[in-house]
This record gives C-alpha cells, sequence and structure tokens, in this order.
C-alpha cells in the first residue's frame, strides 16, 4: 500500500481477517452437515482462484525497502503491479550496520552476525 494510506489499509485488512475467519467457523459446521463432501470442493475452487488472484495483485516484497514498494504501487495499472521478482541483492558497503561479535557457546570461536539478510 501507499505510504499516505498504509494505516487505513492494515486496519482493514485486520477487521475482513476477523470477519472473515468469523464467517468460516460459524458457517462451516452447518455447511458440512448438508452439503457433506461437496462442501470441499467448493473450497477447492476457492483456493483455486487465488492463485492468480495472489500472481497478479500481490507484487514480490523480498529484498525491497517500503520506500522501493511505494514505488511499485504508484506505477501499478487497475491494481495489477509489475514486480514479479526479488529485488536486487545489495551490497553491503562500510556504511551499512557494523558487525557485532557473539560467543555461539560451541568452541570458543566468535561468529559474526548482522541484522540484515543471509548473503550467499
Amino acid at each position: 500500500m501507499p505510504l499516505r494510506t498504509r494505516n487505513k489499509g492494515v486496519a482493514i485488512g485486520v477487521g475482513s481477517h476477523w470477519l472473515s475467519n468469523f464467517a468460516i467457523v460459524f458457517f462451516t459446521p452447518d455447511a458440512i452437515k448438508n452439503l457433506g463432501p461437496k462442501l470441499y470442493i467448493i473450497w477447492a475452487v476457492f483456493n483455486a482462484a487465488f492463485v492468480p488472484i495472489t500472481y497478479f495483485f500481490y507484487p514480490e516484497t523480498a529484498r525491497r525497502s517500503l520506500e522501493d514498494m511505494d514505488e511499485v504501487f504508484l506505477n501499478e495499472r487497475f491494481g495489477v503491479t509489475k514486480c514479479r521478482k526479488p529485488g536486487p541483492r545489495k551490497l553491503e558497503t562500510d556504511s551499512d550496520s557494523e558487525l557485532e561479535k557473539t560467543y555461539d557457546g560451541k568452541d570458543g570461536m566468535n561468529v559474526a552476525h548482522h541484522g540484515g539478510d543471509f548473503k550467499n
């Protein structure tokens, strides 16, 4: 979501999540009693329908900052984003976070850890 609407979007998302969970828990026992195994076919169809929805409407967010995602959503067209691949790997420079030394507790060796992504 764009930065200017993120709070409202998160609130709507959380509210709809709770409402849909309530509906599922409330209606599923009666649906199982009335439809039997046919209910599982209905759930499978709904789940399959969300595969293209997820692909076209939810961009890849790996290795992207919030500012990068803001640009992704500003460049969307009719809600469809073009961001399908993870962002580029960022090289660690001297200005990045300092590595801190910690004791791993096994053989007395110090191991370097940092707060970012694991790099291959």
